[in-house]
């Protein structure tokens, strides 16, 4: 299973609930479970309840239950920063239980778990949305809060998703976070704002997860091992990512002409193609590179050492290792007498 959503409160358990398809409801130690499925993909819904002992024992649950590769919680959220808007989607990057505190006993910044070394814990982004750290704890925020939340970089608060993520980072499952704001520090009391703005920000979860994952575009061309083609391939892959973000376009450009450069000079090829996918959920471009010229695997060569005076460097790999710097994920397979590297960007 891809996902089992850990979900609070009834309400926004719904905005998933109610877009999956061949549902079974039941319940399992005492907390209501729907199955079915979400846009083809077999789904979990666990329904917590509020705080971070339900959050904790309904995540346990789910990846005891159902073994899914990521625990996706999701639902409303405080906003702490003022530029922020009611409605705004945000993933959240890392967690902080930020109502833990042992730092008189083990020196250690307040949220610290025991067993961590930080206080944040790691969460999956997929670029989709702002990254933000979430605050959660069993209880409000309150102006004596400001200080701390300030020191810890949190933006979004919450009850129950850095509980989660800790299940999860101790069982070694994947975990997603994605808050709707329903109310913001400095526009009026947010228990209010809250119960005004509730309905919009349940709306649009909903409407978010009616929407299907849309199949990448895709672009192919097959070219010859010339300098001809290879700015006729640049020419193709600038046309395909035209409507990427400049700064982003720029970092595809790069990373390309470095690749392109190496098949057409270096790999003994007859031929070379490009493939280009472009997903809009989440936004990001993937190329794939396939030529039949010799074996060769750029990741397996040693990065060059940058400490060094250009001219105490061995020559050559500055290319590839740019290319793993600015790009992610990128990888390498021989499949079926050809090379065929891969890269990615999501932004």
């Amino acid at each position: 299973m891809k996902y089992a959503f850990v979900i609070a409160m009834p309400n926004e358990s719904e905005t998933v609930i109610g877009n999956l398809t061949e549902k079974t409801e039941t319940k399992l130690f005492g907390r209501r479970v729907v199955t079915g499925k979400l846009h083809g993909e077999e789904t979990a819904v666990v329904v917590a309840g509020i705080g971070k002992s339900n959050a904790a024992a309904s995540a346990q649950l789910a990846i005891s239950a159902f073994s899914p590769e990521t625990v996706f919680n999701v639902g409303v959220a405080g906003g702490l920063d003022k530029a922020m808007q009611v409605g705004d989607f945000y993933e959240i990057e890392s967690a902080v239980q930020y109502d833990f505190n042992l730092s008189m006993i083990n020196h250690t910044e307040i949220g610290t778990l025991n067993e961590r070394k930080t206080p944040h814990i790691p969460c999956k982004v997929t670029g989709e949305f702002p990254p933000r750290i979430l605050a959660t704890a069993d209880r409000f925020t309150d102006g004596n809060d400001t200080l701390l939340l300030k020191r810890l970089g949190c933006t979004v608060c919450d009850m129950e998703g850095a509980a989660i993520a800790h299940v999860c980072e101790t069982a070694g499952v994947g975990f997603r976070s994605l808050k709707c704001i329903s109310d913001v520090v400095g526009s009026g009391s947010q228990a209010s704002q809250y119960m005004i703005n509730l309905a919009k920000c349940l709306t649009k979860l909903t409407e978010y997860f009616a929407v299907s994952p849309a199949a990448p575009e895709v672009f192919e061309w097959r070219y010859a091992p010339t300098m001809d083609d290879l700015a006729r391939a640049t020419e193709d892959l600038r046309g395909a990512v035209a409507d990427v973000p400049a700064k982003e376009q720029m970092t595809i450009m790069i990373a390309a002409d470095e690749i392109f450069a190496n098949i057409v000079r270096h790999s003994c090829a007859n031929d070379w193609t490009l493939r280009v996918e472009k997903s809009k959920k989440p936004k990001s471009v993937k190329l794939i590179f396939t030529d039949d010229g010799k074996p060769f695997d750029p990741l397996a060569e040693r990065d060059p050492d940058t400490t060094l005076d250009a001219t105490d460097r061995m020559i050559g790999g500055l290319g590839i290792f740019i290319v793993k710097k600015t790009m992610s994920p990128v990888t390498y397979l021989r499949e079926n007498g050809r090379n065929v590297l891969s890269i990615g960007l999501t932004y």
